[in-house]
């Protein structure tokens, strides 16, 4: 894959952009960040002990180096003392790194990447983010997700299982990030969300260009987190890896009408909702069908072609507009969807980025398939929501 930089500059910091303070308990975290957000990441989401003192990087010729995964250095650390060896996480960016980190250290092992300077945009461009406030996974990747990558921490084997992405196979592990999701039975998915605010321009519009960058980015990661999660059983294991269900969601839709001064439920307030969704949903299938280009699609995919180019049919259906079973009609459907009502929507331009988003789902899908069963759904976001500081519930 081709990753483009928006937000962050090829050689620069990923963090350039952001001023960091450093509160009375030592901790550092964005300046910009409300005291709520500090002391939810602070409190729930730091690693609190075993990060060792001193780290080492694990030679890999496979892998570029600023990418190699690090372990404790035992020589160094046998020669502090023994209360000093090992320390808690006490910088944001710690937190950001190991994850971005880890999406993309499993991201390069997968093939995902077409070069090393996609992989290192990659990486820092989902660290700018959620540094940014501008999306977030869920809770359990803030707990758990590069604790062996950035630190060599380990945990014992629980019971959780985990499909090997290069054989197939079934093994157990440990460390399962929870999942939550409406789908076949026996299946998992992964979630992020992004916070819809960050995407306001000073004209007070939606930035769509930015909106589906970030789209097609963490689609990329929650493919990712497919390939690397673990689950509670073999079942679902098995049917998470055939069907690789993903769930790009939203937050803080409720702030983004209020500061536009449009009520809830408002003809205008839901089409711009309706847009918004639209556009995410549309440019997560077509980066599924990116991937699916250049890595297969989901391994359930042949079975159910035709279903699931339907569905893709009925949603681009729905982004023009069209009403009930009349101009062509919906495909399969006793009861048609709402459909996006242009002349409602407060910006038109989201509009007509909706609709090239399914043109281009349904193009690449009919061309690749799709790697991803599914790929967006309306969660609540609970802590993320207060991490991104998106207080104003969808």
């Amino acid at each position: 894959m081709r990753i483009v930089r928006r937000f962050t500059r090829n050689g620069g910091d990923a963090y350039e952009a952001f001023e960091f303070r450093k509160l009375a308990s030592e901790i550092s975290a964005p300046a910009a960040w409300s005291e709520v957000a500090t002391d939810l990441l602070a409190q729930k989401y730091f690693r609190k002990a075993g990060v060792p003192a001193a780290l080492k990087p694990i030679e890999d010729p496979d892998t570029p180096s600023w990418l190699w995964c690090r372990s404790a250095d035992t020589a160094t650390l046998a020669q502090m003392p023994k209360h000093q060896r090992t320390q808690g996480e006490n910088d944001a960016r710690q937190v950001f790194d190991r994850m971005a980190g880890t999406w993309t250290w499993w991201g390069w092992q997968g093939g995902y990447f077409d070069a090393e300077s996609d992989a290192r945009a990659f990486y820092d461009e989902t660290r700018h983010m959620l540094c940014g406030q501008m999306a977030a996974p869920n809770s359990p990747q803030w707990f758990n997700t590069g604790l062996l990558w950035a630190y060599g921490i380990d945990g014992p084997t629980r019971g959780h299982f985990y499909t090997d992405f290069r054989s197939g196979e079934i093994k157990v592990n440990a460390q399962s990030p929870c999942s939550e999701y409406i789908f076949l039975d026996d299946t998992a998915c992964n979630l992020a969300s992004l916070n819809l605010i960050k995407f306001r321009s000073q004209d007070g519009d939606v930035d769509a260009a930015s909106l589906e960058h970030a789209c097609r980015l963490w689609t990329i990661v929650l493919e990712i987190s497919v390939l690397m999660a673990q689950f509670p059983s073999r079942e679902i294991a098995k049917l998470s890896y055939d069907y690789r269900t993903a769930g790009l969601g939203i937050a803080n839709l409720g702030g983004l009408l209020v500061a536009a001064g449009l009520p809830k439920d408002s003809n205008q307030g839901r089409t711009l909702a309706a847009a918004i969704s639209a556009i995410m949903t549309g440019t997560a299938y077509a980066t599924s069908a990116e991937m699916a280009d250049e890595l297969g699609p989901f391994p359930g995919y042949k079975a159910n072609r035709e279903p699931m180019l339907r569905v893709i049919r009925n949603h681009r259906r729905a982004a023009f507009g069209i009403k009930g079973q009349t101009q062509g009609g919906y495909e399969g459907l006793s009861v048609p969807p709402v459909p996006l009502v242009a002349n409602d929507c407060p910006q038109p331009g989201l509009v007509e980025a909706a609709r090239k988003a399914w043109d281009r789902a349904l193009q690449l899908g009919e061309r690749h398939g799709f790697r991803n069963a599914k790929v967006s759904v309306m969660a609540p976001t609970g802590t993320i929501g207060q991490e991104m500081e998106a207080f104003v519930s969808p």
